[in-house]
């Protein structure tokens, strides 16, 4: 399972002056540097909590700069034999159903649940286009070499009314104290993840829904709801979401994805849980990114980049034995807390226009684009290709011609050359040699594949002649 814990934020000012104690605020952490490890116990991808922006000026110890920027010195993603999600295979596009669990006793607007389905219907809009964040993840593949499709489908909403199982069972978790948001408010609820899988297990058998490595299913919780991996609280030092008992050791999350147990819950079943976002809260520590909000609503733009994360790194290790570095770090933990060029900042700042819509959203971690240049490492987005078919040759009768491929990737290699004369395949690499034994209109094109698996297709027409 990979987690997203809380995120320091990203080209932020200083902050407030005030200290935490002239705030009210718990005493900022001595430090925030998180373990190289991201791996803690079962779940993977553990990226452990960074000050809020009040506790800014708190002294921080530093690491080199490969652990600063990605959580370790060697942040190389590998297939570890296992799975992944929307190959040729399964079946080539994976389907975003949210479901929403909304009890009787807590409220969800409207709004915030719209945001989870416009992000899924703009990122199925835009599916197959290299343009956005999630075209990264095409340059990675299968155990057996198949490339990542890139494509998504937006399934139905869930609306789910059942009620929070009982704090008085002992599988339950109690919720933490204190106020969380930044309203003053605090958690009304708690609910572990065994729980909170085994509630997607139930709505989706009953709806008869696949579960499977094609359809990722992500519970989106109301406000006022704590999420815990264990029935132990953050107060009994339990792996939850963020309260006052959450410190630099024991850590708190903001988000993860996860599978079924494959006892009580079918190990097939692929899911992310997505709690709401805390911000501007009076913790020492935040969900928050930059203080960047492109759709007016900080709680909903913060979950979304925490969504964003979840799915990237459930198609590319839904069940922790997929891309990952040799510390258990996933394509989205390598680079959490970093957003790349933002355009129009001043508050509704966005990096990703996905489908006309505008987001903000974590970058992802893209192997070919470190091996180029390691402080390029996390990525908004991929560059195609760029090709240029050049011809050297008159177009005679059984005159040979020289078809040159001027071909470039910014941050990959070129892996593969694919040529056609006339529509039939033809065999060449960067140059093809052809001679033509019939006059008229002939047509030579090729397509060059760079190791992100994206590619750029060329043509060039000319009519042959006896002389």
């Amino acid at each position: 399972m990979a987690v997203l814990f809380a995120s320091a934020p990203v080209a932020l000012g200083p902050g407030m002056a005030l200290g935490a104690s002239e705030k009210g605020m718990p005493a900022c952490p001595r430090s925030a540097e998180r373990p190289i490890s991201s791996v803690q116990g079962e779940h993977l991808g553990v990226i452990y909590p960074s000050v809020s922006a009040a506790c800014e000026l708190a002294p921080r110890s530093s690491g080199s700069d490969n652990r600063a920027r990605y959580g370790s010195p060697r942040p190389q993603l590998k297939i570890n034999g296992g799975e992944v999600m929307g190959t040729a295979a399964q079946p080539g596009e994976v389907t975003l159903i949210p479901i929403f669990w909304v009890p009787a006793s807590t409220t969800m607007s409207a709004e915030y649940q719209g945001g989870f389905t416009a992000f899924d219907t703009a990122v199925a809009d835009a599916s197959g286009q290299p343009s956005n964040v999630f075209g990264i993840q095409s340059q990675y593949t299968d155990a057996r070499g198949r490339h990542l499709a890139n494509r998504f489908t937006a399934g139905s909403p869930i609306f789910d009314a059942q009620p929070f199982p009982s704090t008085r069972l002992s599988a339950s978790c109690q919720p933490d104290a204190g106020a969380v948001y930044g309203d003053q408010t605090g958690y009304i609820a708690c609910v572990t993840d065994d729980q909170i899988a085994t509630e997607i297990a139930r709505v989706t058998t009953a709806g008869s829904l696949p579960q499977d490595r094609s359809h990722l299913y992500s519970m989106i919780l109301p406000k006022g709801v704590e999420v815990c991996f264990s029935s132990r609280n953050g107060a009994h030092r339990g792996q939850c979401t963020l309260s006052g008992a959450t410190t630099d050791t024991t850590g708190g999350f903001c988000a993860y994805h996860e599978v079924g147990n494959g006892a009580s819950v079918s190990s097939a079943l692929t899911y992310a849980v997505i709690p709401y976002a805390i911000w501007n809260s009076p913790l020492a520590y935040s969900c928050e990114g930059p203080a960047e909000h492109p759709s007016g609503d900080p709680s909903i733009d913060i979950a979304l980049s925490a969504y964003s994360h979840e799915v990237a790194e459930a198609v590319t290790d839904p069940a922790g034995n997929g891309w990952h570095d040799v510390y258990g770090n996933e394509n989205g933990d390598l680079c959490n807390s970093a957003y790349g060029q933002i355009s129009s900042a001043g508050g509704q700042g966005y990096n990703q226009v996905i489908s006309s819509r505008r987001f903000l959203l974590q970058q992802e971690f893209s192997n070919a684009a470190f091996k180029v240049d390691p402080a390029q490492g996390c990525q908004s987005s991929w560059t195609p290709p760029d090709l240029d078919l050049l011809v050297d040759g008159e177009a005679v009768l059984r005159h040979r011609m020289a078809f040159i491929a001027q071909a470039s990737s910014a941050y990959g290699r070129v892996a593969s050359y694919a040529w056609t004369v006339d529509g039939a395949p033809a065999v060449g690499k960067v140059r093809l040699s052809q001679a033509f034994r019939s006059t008229g209109v002939h047509v030579v094109g090729v397509t060059v594949t760079d190791v992100g698996g994206w590619s750029t297709t060329q043509s060039v027409a000319f009519s042959v002649s006896r002389r």
